[in-house]
């Protein structure tokens, strides 16, 4: 080994593994920023709502999944003595059996509710798992020394899911549904490359759970109780607030991302003049029924089209349209 190598290793475990460290929890943290971000600016209040309630049990099952698994390989530093392999082994089987849990759980809430927020229940069925693999992996590379490789996973994450993003944008497409898919596809490449940097087999869910809860006695117990308490606390603190405010007012956390979010009650609904007179909000405000084609009577999202109600087909976005006093038309709204 020369002596320039073994500096740059020195440095990478040192200075450099610090920094790295750093860096990733902030890579980490903009790839969830960017997901409520995106969802914030495609989605209405009560939508939002729901596209929060499932980014929320991802993040549960993140905190359940680093208690009984991640934090124990780091702070029982399992991935620096001869029993490395057994324990990395041991530690994901654990990970992915906690992301099927989620799947569970998410599969439940898709049979009990429908239309897009059912679509977001379903894809978290099938990336709760890859989540689970893709952040054990990274406590994994950062527990055996290798920050660097964890940090440059969480940009590829990152920075994959800004492009798909930009081009949902750029295109006209993005609406929540397409925003979650954006994230669970953006975590597949990330996933398999740092599953394959850890050289663990191919993972069984819960296979080896009894064997690495004995193993970590002093240290799972407690960390699960302290994951437990917050997923807890955070989940009922989110039942409350939705139980008192309902979706829509639940959902106007995306009015501090879009400052210029309206958000209405009934006196916004007697001020503002601008609604449409087939607006739900302004015929339920003026205590008029809803009519035949609206979803809430039909139960089919296609009738306000096959009606000829909806701006589907011939509109086009303001920021193409130039003049609007170009694009003025006569007809009832």
């Amino acid at each position: 080994m020369t002596e320039s190598t073994s500096f740059l290793q020195r440095l990478a475990k040192g200075r450099l593994g610090s920094l790295a460290i750093t860096l990733d929890q902030l890579a980490f943290s903009a790839a969830a920023f960017l997901l409520q971000f995106a969802g914030a600016h495609s989605s209405g209040n009560a939508a939002f709502a729901g596209f929060s309630l499932v980014t929320l049990i991802q993040t549960g099952q993140w905190y359940l999944s680093r208690a009984a698994a991640s934090e124990t390989v780091l702070v029982g530093r399992h991935l620096q003595g001869s029993g490395a392999a057994v324990a990395a082994q041991r530690s994901m089987d654990t990970a992915l059996l906690i992301g099927f849990v989620g799947s569970a759980v998410c599969l439940g809430g898709a049979a009990l509710t429908d239309g897009p927020l059912r679509w977001l229940f379903l894809m978290q069925v099938v990336a709760s798992p890859i989540a689970a693999v893709f952040d054990h992996s990274r406590y994994l590379l950062l527990a055996s020394g290798r920050a660097v490789h964890a940090f440059l996973l969480d940009t590829l994450w990152t920075l994959t899911m800004l492009v798909a993003v930009a081009a949902l944008l750029v295109t006209g497409n993005l609406t929540p549904v397409a925003v979650f898919l954006s994230w669970g596809l953006a975590l597949v490449v990330p996933t398999a490359i740092g599953f394959k940097l850890t050289g663990v087999k191919l993972p069984v869910p819960g296979r080896q759970l009894r064997a690495w809860f004995d193993q970590n006695r002093k240290l799972v117990p407690g960390f699960l109780v302290d994951a437990a308490f917050l997923t807890f606390g955070i989940y009922v603190t989110f039942a409350v607030i939705w139980l008192v405010t309902g979706d829509e007012n639940l959902g106007l956390f995306r009015k501090a991302l879009i400052p210029d979010c309206v958000r209405l009650d009934l006196k916004q609904l007697r001020e503002i003049d601008w609604l449409p007179s087939t607006c739900a909000y302004r015929l339920r405000g003026d205590g008029q029924p809803l009519p035949d084609w609206h979803y809430l009577i039909s139960g089919d999202r296609e009738t306000v089209h096959e009606a000829g109600i909806s701006v589907r087909g011939w509109t086009i976005s303001e920021e193409d349209a130039g003049d609007l006093e170009l694009h003025l038309v006569d007809r009832p709204f």
